[in-house]
This record gives C-alpha cells, sequence and structure tokens, in this order.
C-alpha cells in the first residue's frame, strides 16, 4: 500500500505547479496577523497582543522574497505601536533608530501597565531595515529581520540581530544563565517552560485559495538588558495573505508541517521521556494528514489528468487512514511522501 501511495504522490507532484516554476517575475503581497500571543518574556503571564499586518511582500520565487526597509518619518502611514504607546510618531525609536513602516507589529504592555513596548523592525543592524522571508529544506517557511523592543526611553531599548519566526515548530530554550551553567535564570516563559514545543503552521487552512498559518517566534533578552537579562519569550501569530495557494501546493506545504512534527516527535518519544506535549504533536500531525486529504480530494482532473484514476482509488485516504486510524504515528510514512515530493520538485527545479 505505502508504494501505491508513493505512486500516486509521484504523479501528482510531476504535474505541481509551484510559483517558482511558472514566473520570475516579482509579486507583491499583504499579510494580515489576526491573531497574535506573546508568552513572557520569563515569567510574565501571557497575554493578547494586538493584530499587525506586513505588506509589501516581494515574492521572486516559492515563499522566498523580501519586505525592503521604508520609513518616511512621521508622515502616514506609521506603525501602530507608535500610536499605541502615545509617543510622537516619528517613524523612530526613542534613541532615533528609524523603524521599517512595512512591517507592523504593534506593541506590548508587561508589568501590570508600568511598561508599554514598542515592537518593531529596525534599520541599524545586519540586515539593514529590510526584513527578509525564505523557506528552509524542509519547506518551513522563516522570517529574518533585525528587531527592537523600545520601552519609550534609549536606555531601555532591548535590540536583536537576525531575529527569526517560522512556521516550524521549535523547542524553546532555557534561559542564557542556565544555558552557561549560572544561578538567577529564569526558565519559565509564561504559562510555558523550556523545552517545551512552540508550535506553527502553514498552508491553506480555511480552503480560499490563499497562504496562511502560524508564525511563532523565540527569543531571550541580552545579558545585557535591564529587564529580565537572559530570560526567553515566545510570540505565536496567526496569518492569513493575498499570496494564491493551490490545493497541490497546500498538500505539499501540509505534509512538510507532518514531517516536522514527525522529527520533533522522534526525538521526544522514548521511554525516559514522558514529553507533555506528545500528544498534541501527534493531534496536529494527524491534523495535517487530514488536510492533506482535503485538499487532493478538491483537486479536478483538470489540475492533474494523469492521477485521475489514482485519486478515484482512494490512495490518500488510505495514506490518512496510516495515520489517523492507528494509535501510532508512522514517521516512516510521513518522512517518505514529504521526500518524495521534495526530490521531484527539485528535479523540476533544477
Amino acid at each position: 500500500m505505502k508504494t501505491k501511495i508513493l505512486a500516486c504522490l509521484v504523479l501528482i507532484a510531476a504535474d505541481l505547479a509551484l510559483p517558482s516554476q511558472v514566473s520570475a517575475e516579482t509579486s507583491v503581497h499583504t499579510i494580515e496577523v489576526t491573531e497574535r500571543h506573546l508568552f513572557g518574556p520569563g515569567p510574565f503571564p501571557d497575554q493578547k497582543l494586538k493584530t499587525a499586518w506586513i505588506r509589501n511582500l516581494k515574492l521572486d520565487s516559492f515563499l522566498n522574497g523580501i519586505v525592503k526597509g521604508a520609513n518616511n518619518l512621521g508622515a502616514e502611514p506609521n506603525v501602530s505601536g507608535e500610536k499605541l504607546q502615545g509617543k510622537i510618531v516619528d517613524g523612530m525609536l526613542s534613541d532615533k533608530t528609524l523603524i521599517n513602516e512595512d512591517i507592523d507589529m504593534a506593541n506590548a504592555v508587561i508589568m501590570n501597565g508600568q511598561f508599554n513596548l514598542l515592537l518593531a523592525a529596525v534599520y541599524g543592524g545586519s540586515n539593514n531595515g529590510d526584513t527578509f522571508f525564505y523557506r528552509d529544506d524542509d519547506y518551513n517557511w522563516w522570517i529574518k529581520d533585525d528587531i527592537a523592543i523600545d520601552p519609550g526611553f534609549p536606555a531601555g531599548i532591548v535590540k536583536i540581530d537576525n531575529f527569526t519566526f517560522t512556521t516550524g515548530p521549535r523547542l524553546i530554550p532555557h534561559s542564557v544563565q542556565t544555558e552557561m551553567g549560572y544561578p538567577g535564570g529564569t526558565n519559565q516563559t509564561g504559562s510555558l517552560e523550556a523545552g517545551r514545543v512552540a508550535h506553527g503552521r502553514l498552508g491553506d487552512i480555511d480552503g480560499d485559495g490563499f497562504l496562511d498559518g502560524v508564525f511563532n517566534a523565540i527569543g531571550r533578552f541580552p545579558m545585557e538588558s535591564i529587564f529580565l537579562p537572559g530570560a526567553p519569550f515566545v510570540q505565536l501569530f496567526e496569518f492569513k495573505s493575498d499570496i494564491p495557494v493551490s490545493h497541490l501546493q497546500a498538500a505539499l506545504l501540509n505534509a512538510a508541517s507532518a514531517r516536522s512534527y514527525a522529527a520533533i516527535l522522534q526525538d521526544l518519544e522514548t521511554e525516559d521521556n514522558k514529553h507533555v506535549d506528545i500528544p498534541a504533536i501527534k493531534e496536529k500531525i494527524r491534523a495535517r494528514m487530514q488536510r492533506i486529504s482535503f485538499h487532493l480530494g478538491k483537486v479536478s482532473s483538470a489540475d492533474v489528468p494523469s492521477c485521475e484514476e489514482c485519486l478515484a482509488a482512494s490512495s490518500v485516504s488510505e495514506l490518512v487512514s496510516v495515520q489517523i486510524g492507528e494509535k501510532s504515528i508512522d514517521s516512516s510514512v510521513v518522512a517518505n511522501v514529504f521526500n518524495q515530493l521534495v526530490n521531484i520538485h527539485e528535479q523540476q527545479n533544477g
């Protein structure tokens, strides 16, 4: 049965028209951040953050692109965090560092309202104000830029170069102090703690034909910070976009997500490690297999004329049943499906 499943996927992938194959032209897109949650830093309670947006994302291939640094000082458009902080709207941090005004991350309020933090992508770091979007070999989507957390006075600003967001699951790190063997660190991240999994997702969960998902951001305050030096923090943000994605592409991205979770599961699921997130990880793998079935079930004969027969034979339903109908996760099936799709994609793109 596994051979039959993989043969079907080979035929599907052979007709998979990813954007990088269709055109080398740049397309410009907007990402709307519809829900955001902050955990930490350190022991600070969880909080729901304001919605946000990313605009002028220029993609030149599948999931690869850039938001160039843009700043016009106090003129519109401005990031919402400046207004929410109640400071002068001038397109700058309190130390006069320029903000990339096409990346709006709003604000966060901590310590019972004592500090109102402006969150921003900024100039002055190694990325020169630009924000880069790219996919890795596992088909997780990444964002990389230089960020700043500004409490409204220069001495309190925290800046982190090459900060990353990703749609792939990651383990939450320990504090810098714990990692270095020093006392005094906190390994709490709001309601989470070091070693827990920060979740992510990429595909088309609402089936509207456009890319959506969940990014996670994991960081630690620098040791020189006046706020909780070395403490970890996590941000999760759900997004939708105007980036077109076909059912076949969404199926591929869900297979990639399932494979990333399966890899973490293999690391965590040992006799000596009864990790608290293992049940949730298994459910996420099954959910992604269900999405693969949904998307491939929507594929018409016009999309994949060579695979109509194998779709009719319910090979994909068999693939889903392997994962959903069994108590255990067969990581080899998930990995083989992912690897087969990636190999074909890479062959088609040289």
